[in-house]
Parts: structure tokens; C-alpha cells; sequence
């Protein structure tokens, strides 16, 4: 099916604090979401869930991270709004003024809404040329009724989704993520905020977006061993993140109170002590000391947290961050052939082999993260992380 280029834009932003805090990142930064206002219990999946392995059920209520910012793409993002029925042919016809695009069966699988019949149809064929819509069920719709369309066209992979938020194995199954939508804002905030909170990357590929989890991976796309080489010389450099992404205590503050306007909880981790011992215990406590330490510099990170009101997944995002913020890591710079890595996209995983720059330990044994990529006519420059 015809693809639509949506404008999102999820590079990686320079925080001023050097590189390598590869969650914090512009998901939708040059596209203008409209700014939307809601005041609701729940958001439940819509029939975009059916048939996945080991997901919840259309209807379930949205909790886990990867359900939440999957939902904000497919039904704030995805989306043409404030549009009106023109004709309706049949019971499962209809024609609509105002849609923006006229490829044949460009809205297929795109859910529309009619605003004053309070019903909800699947687009399963659309005609660009007479802007003809078929519905999957007969309805009693009329000429003047308000639509609007969620999930046109909308490029996500969807088995990166559930590699997070599978309930058999999924990385972040068991995290919940809950908040009220009291102010105007967009989605971009909300994507920004649900992703790093969930300690994860939304990255473009070739088949749609992805969500990753940033931790060792369970498997990998290749292994890396022979840069090319300019005027002699490898095209492969190494440096360390900055010492400014390199903290020595923690507190997160979560649990936001929307009547008081303050955040009710808070999780705090140092050398001397946790304040949640269970999901937080020496080992956590100790990294912070070894910081200190290995670095000779005291700093304090603290983050105020919106999608978050349980203890348990406080716990699991401050573990994360404590991991990835009380060492440097090493950053990779490797040109190699076209044919050989062309392949290879932001938020795969690697191994590198080539003992000639890295040192034993890390070289055919750890696993780095693709964080960025320039193509070339003959060649692909990339660039690495080292995980944990």
C-alpha cells in the first residue's frame, strides 16, 4: 500500500551536556500536532491491538509504556481531523470534503469517527479519485455528519512495540504508566516524556517506527570488522561520553497530585542509602559510590516524572538510570562499505570485531547501540554506544 512520509523527526538531540544520552531526543519535532485537552479515566486500545501475541485485547486499558506511546501516534498523531460527510451511497459507502489524500486505498486499516452518531468504523478500502470511503459494517450515516480519521497510514513496526509490552517476556511489562491530560499540550511533550520515562528510543527504520529498549539485547543485527580505511588509516574513532552525563545521587519525584499541583512521592538513591531498599539495594548504592570515586566529582540528578505514580516502576526507571549515568561509555565512529553495512539503521544492536581499537572485554563481546548515521554514495558512517 501507497506510504505517506509523515514529518517526524526523531533524531538525537545535543543536550549541551555531551553525547550519548541517546534517550533524550526530538520525536515530533517539525510536525504541529494540534493541542488537545482531555480529562479522562483511561485510554483503552483500539482494534489496532488484535492479533498480536501475548497483548492485551482491544478494550483493555492502556498501562504499559509502550501501549501508551503507541496510542499517541496511532490516535493523536496519525490523524485528520474536522472533516464532514458529503454522501452516503450505501451503508457502507460514504464520501467525505476535506481529506488530504487521494491514493488509492491510502486510508485502509485507519479508523474513522463520527462525531454525532457516537460510532466508530474500520476504513477496509478507499477510492482516491471520488474520495470514496468503504466502512467494514453497514451504518446509518448521514450527509453533514463530523468525522475524523485516527491511525491513517500509520508506519510502526509492531513487533518492537511488543518486544517492550509483551506480557510473556516483554522488557517493560511490568511497568505502569498512569496521568491525567489537565492542560493544553501536544503530543510531542507527551511522546518526549512517556519514552524517556520508559527508558526507551523511538527511532525511524525503513518498515515504520520503532520502540527501543535501551538494555542488552537479546540478540543482535551483525557484528562489525572492517572499516575502510582513508589515506592509510582506519576509519574508526573512539571517544567517551561526557563527564557531565556522569551523576553521583538520584532523586525522582513522581506521584503527581493534580489538585495540589506538587508530585506526592519521591525515590532516592546515594552512597549512604535508598530510600526503597527492596528495588534499590547496595549494589545501586554502590555504583554511586564508585562514581564518586572513579570520577572525583559530586552531582546530583533529579528528574520530576509525569507518567509515573507506582512505586515498583519508580524503582525500575531509577535502576536504569543509575546504570546508564555512573560510568562512561565509549562512543564509535566506523565508516564502512555501503554493501556491506547499508543495512544497518539507527537502534540496532552490534558487536564490534576488531582488536586493533578496542580493547579486550568489549572487542566481539559487547553490545553497541547504533545512535546515528550519515550515508554515503559508496559508504555508511555510523555512530555507536556501548550498553551496559
Amino acid at each position: 500500500m501507497p506510504r505517506e512520509q509523515r514529518n517526524i523527526n526523531t533524531s538525537l538531540r545535543d543536550t549541551g551536556r555531551g553525547r550519548g544520552v541517546v534517550y533524550d531526543y526530538r520525536s515530533v519535532r517539525e510536525l504541529k500536532p494540534d493541542e488537545f485537552l482531555g480529562l479522562i479515566k483511561g485510554r483503552m486500545y483500539g482494534d489496532w491491538i488484535t492479533g498480536r501475541t501475548n497483548m492485551p485485547s482491544s478494550g483493555d486499558l492502556i498501562e504499559t509504556p509502550d501501549g501508551i506511546i503507541e496510542s499517541l501516534m496511532r490516535d493523536e498523531i496519525y490523524v485528520e481531523r474536522d472533516l464532514e460527510i458529503t454522501t452516503v451511497p450505501t451503508g457502507t459507502t460514504f464520501t467525505a470534503t476535506g481529506v488530504k489524500a487521494s491514493i488509492d486505498d491510502f486510508y485502509n486499516g485507519s479508523y474513522v469517527h463520527n462525531v454525532d452518531r457516537d460510532d466508530v468504523q474500520e476504513v477496509i478500502d478507499y477510492t482516491g479519485s471520488t474520495n470514496t470511503f468503504t466502512i467494514k459494517d453497514s451504518a446509518t450515516w448521514q450527509a453533514g455528519d463530523r468525522i475524523f480519521f485516527t491511525n491513517v497510514n500509520c508506519d510502526i513496526v509492531t513487533s518492537s512495540f511488543d518486544a517492550v509490552g509483551n506480557t510473556s517476556n516483554g522488557s517493560r511489562k511490568n511497568w505502569k504508566f498512569a496521568r491525567s491530560i489537565n492542560r493544553m499540550t501536544t503530543a510531542e511533550q507527551l511522546l518526549n516524556e512517556a519514552v524517556f520515562e520508559s527508558h526507551c528510543m523511538l527511532v525511524p527504520s525503513y518498515a515504520g517506527y520503532k520502540l527501543i529498549a535501551l538494555e542488552t539485547p537479546g540478540s543482535i543485527s551483525g557484528t562489525f570488522t572492517r572499516p575502510l580505511h582513508v589515506q592509510g588509516r582506519p576509519a574508526f574513532y573512539v571517544d567517551q561520553t561526557s563527564l557531565d552525563d556522569i551523576y553521583t545521587s538520584y532523586t525522582l519525584n513522581y506521584a503527581y497530585d493534580y489538585g495540589s499541583g506538587t508530585y506526592k512521592k519521591q525515590v532516592t538513591v546515594d552512597k549512604n542509602g535508598s530510600s526503597d531498599p527492596t528495588n534499590l539495594g547496595s549494589s545501586y548504592q554502590q555504583a554511586c559510590r564508585d562514581a564518586e570515586s572513579n570520577y572525583r566529582l559530586i552531582r546530583h540528578y533529579e528528574r520530576d516524572l509525569n507518567w509515573i505514580q507506582d512505586d515498583d516502576t519508580a524503582a525500575y526507571l531509577m535502576q536504569k538510570l543509575i546504570a546508564w549515568h555512573t560510568e562512561q561509555r565509549l562512543i564509535v565512529s566506523f565508516s564502512g562499505g555501503f554493501t556491506a553495512y547499508g543495512k544497518y539503521e539507527i537502534g540496532d544492536y552490534v558487536k564490534i570485531d576488531y582488536d586493533y581499537m578496542l580493547p579486550t572485554g568489549v572487542n566481539n563481546s559487547s553490545y553497541f547501540l547504533i545512535i546515528g548515521k550519515v550515508t554515503h554514495p559508496h559508504k555508511k558512517k555510523v555512530e555507536l554506544t556501548l550498553l551496559y
